[in-house]
């Protein structure tokens, strides 16, 4: 199986007003960092959008020129600013994300952001756990204090989705 390359977003709003945060990143695993990434927030997750590339050189530079294009909404670490309420802020995030995919994203690549459901993403997630807890094992770790470790835990996030 060949590596895959993806740059994500994901946009988070506390639903107190429109501000909402977005963080883009990169990753080769997309659907564990995404659920690592919604696990950690303060804020809910309302979408995450992934595009894949053809390489880890595009997939470097495509997260890195979006950071630099919404450099002025920049916050904190990766996470930048925008009014989802706001038509000029939409606009912004569509065109800066079009001008890096336009320059990034060829031939067989996507062109655009493909949208993640949050609850596929978090049902996965806990047929994740779900399976690690039944198996009495997690593969690759010899160490029994890490296996009962990440047991525990995997029984903490379970619960903490409803299960």
């Amino acid at each position: 199986m060949s590596k895959r390359y993806y740059v994500y977003a994901m946009l988070c709003q506390d639903g107190q007003n429109d501000l909402g945060y977005v963080k883009f990143g990169k990753s080769c695993h997309v659907g564990s960092r995404l659920t690592s990434l919604r696990t950690n927030c303060p804020i809910p997750a309302r979408y995450f959008a992934v595009i894949e590339l053809r390489s880890e050189d595009r997939q470097n530079l495509a997260e890195k020129d979006l950071h630099e294009i919404f450099a002025p909404r920049k916050v904190s670490g990766e996470w930048f600013r925008f009014d989802f309420s706001s038509a000029t802020d939409k606009e912004d995030f569509h065109a800066g994300c079009k001008a890096v995919f336009g320059r990034y994203a060829s031939g067989m690549d996507q062109k655009n952001w493909s949208f993640v459901n949050v609850k596929a993403l978090n049902d996965d997630a806990k047929e994740v756990r779900a399976r690690i807890l039944r198996s009495g094992a997690i593969v690759g770790f010899n160490k029994e204090n890490e296996r009962k470790r990440r047991q525990v835990n995997a029984w903490k996030e379970l619960g903490s989705y409803g299960a």
